[in-house]
């Protein structure tokens, strides 16, 4: 490795054989998002033509794929890839568009959100300032509509002010939740991921960030984590909103089960904490309390297969700034998500009825309570 490597201002020259991938999976045929998420890999101070940017197209119609095209036409540095297949999350895109690498570095951008300028430059010297697999950085919600309150939790990791180093040997079971479930916003060494054949689990509905990052941490020697930089910023717009309301029976039950899976594979896990645990579950109450048309029945039979892990909800690690700042009003609109399906069904009707967003809600009491 260069001496030039390990400098604070990391330059690529022409010599030096380390470039970075950036994989993008996407569906949704809005190219006003799409158009801002390219942009951020066009601006990075990095260097455009130092990054490959792979595009995977996934399940979409020709309108959109050519729309794609027409902007891409005439970069070198850009393989356009179309995917169609029986998949519906983005495991499937990420894990074909990976089969295409051919860098030591590689990222992951979803299709709406979008990257600070300096991300890569920044990522590339603190991975080799500190040997690190993978480093990752503070994330912003940012509202594309005016009816959508951003939720403020992933801004309080800002708050620590410092890097910190993980030895996976010795203190990785203090990483936070936060900073391990997203494969997003994180520059990850792709050597690693190569040689343990690491992939995304396609038939998990929900987490798969999770396992694949719990299986990169699994594999490394230290992991950096930038609480108090921004590197990442996530959009909340009307088109996931909408998607996330209009969830069926069928969608929860896919995501209890995927759930449940996750926590029996975690559980053994000597790096992975109860906090990670009671994020889970949280997530089964929150995505059934923003989910308008689930059923009574349905609400039962969560009940029934969560009834004994919900006591990890109240988990409360009061010296881990990510867990005791969470609302406790958020964490006790999950409870009864999960514990009282007719209480829980009532309130659906009536915020229905009234026509209140139930995600809006929650978003309130989050940054009311915190």
């Amino acid at each position: 490795m260069s001496n030039a490597l390990l400098q604070k201002n990391f330059i690529k020259s022409k010599t030096d054989n380390i470039t970075v991938s950036v994989i993008v999976p996407t569906h949704k045929p809005n190219m006003k998002y799409f158009l801002r998420c390219f942009n951020s890999i066009k601006n990075q101070t990095f260097g455009f033509n130092n990054i490959e940017v792979i595009i995977v197209v996934h399940n979409t119609n020709e309108q959109f794929f050519n729309e794609i095209k027409d902007l891409v036409k005439g970069y070198d540095n850009v393989k356009l890839l179309k995917l169609d297949n029986d998949k519906h999350s983005a495991s499937s895109p990420r894990n074909y568009g990976m089969k295409f690498v051919t860098n030591k570095y590689v990222t992951f951008l979803d299709d709406d959100d979008a990257l600070k300028e300096n991300f890569i430059k920044d990522s590339l010297n603190y991975m080799e300032n500190n040997d690190a697999q993978f480093v990752s950085y503070a994330r912003k919600n940012i509202r594309d509509d005016k009816n959508i309150v951003s939720i403020k939790y992933n801004e309080l990791e800002t708050r620590i002010g410092k890097e910190i180093v993980y030895n996976i040997n010795k203190n990785a079971n203090d990483i936070p939740f936060e900073q391990a479930v997203f494969v997003t916003g994180k520059l990850f060494d792709f050597d690693l991921i190569k040689k343990h054949h690491i992939l995304f689990n396609e038939n998990i509905p929900v987490f798969e960030d999770f396992l694949f990052v719990s299986e990169i941490i699994k594999h490394s020697k230290s992991v950096c984590v930038q609480p108090h930089i921004l590197g990442y910023y996530y959009h909340l717009n009307q088109d996931s909103i909408v998607n996330n309301l209009n969830r069926t029976d069928a969608d929860i039950l896919n995501c209890v089960e995927g759930i449940l899976n996750i926590i029996e594979t975690i559980k053994s896990s000597q790096y992975l904490s109860k906090i990670g645990l009671s994020e889970l579950i949280a997530y089964v109450g929150v995505t059934m309390f923003s989910s308008v048309n689930i059923s009574y029945s349905t609400r039962c039979k969560v009940r029934d297969l969560m009834q004994k892990h919900i006591k990890l909800l109240w988990f409360v690690d009061e010296n881990n700034i990510y867990v005791k700042n969470r609302s406790k009003m958020n964490y006790k609109i999950m409870e009864t998500e999960i514990k009282h399906p007719m209480i829980a069904y009532a309130i659906s009707k009536i915020l229905k009825l009234l026509r209140i967003n139930p995600i809006l809600l929650v978003s309130f009491f989050t940054n009311t309570f915190d």
